[in-house]
């Protein structure tokens, strides 16, 4: 017995990427199927704390992501105001202000959207420590 064709269907789900396939022999009858989920791997690491004092050291704040495909990080002031945003291509914040001062010591908030690999959206946020 050999085989004839082999038919892939490929789905992607909110669990990850479903791969069904059906294998044929040459006389017309299907002899095996199966279905394998590849589960994504979404991960988002946001810092709570760096110091941009030009040490080499923890001087910016990073996202650290995994089977993101975008995603925009807002920082506002503890007032409210948003002081700068960042996305994938730039990836940081420095610690300065729009007017590219050094933004002061203290407590910022930070949101974060972005697209999982599989099309959700979901958002993240919370506070950050600027500490010089």
């Amino acid at each position: 017995m050999s085989v004839n064709s082999i038919i892939l269907q490929e789905e992607i789900t909110t669990e990850g990427l479903q791969i069904r396939y059906i294998a044929e022999d040459t006389c017309g009858g299907f002899y095996i199927s199966d279905t394998l989920l590849i589960n994504f791997c979404i991960e988002i690491y946001i810092p709570s704390v760096f110091t941009p004092n030009e040490d080499g050291i923890n001087d910016v704040f990073q996202l650290s992501v995994k089977g993101i495909t975008k995603y925009t990080c807002r920082i506002y002031s503890r007032w409210g105001g948003m002081l700068t945003e960042f996305d994938q291509t730039k990836n940081y914040w420095d610690g300065t202000t729009s007017s590219k001062n050094a933004g002061p010591e203290g407590v910022y908030f930070y949101q974060v959207n972005y697209t999982q690999i599989n099309g959700i959206q979901n958002q993240s946020s919370g506070y950050l420590h600027l500490i010089r």
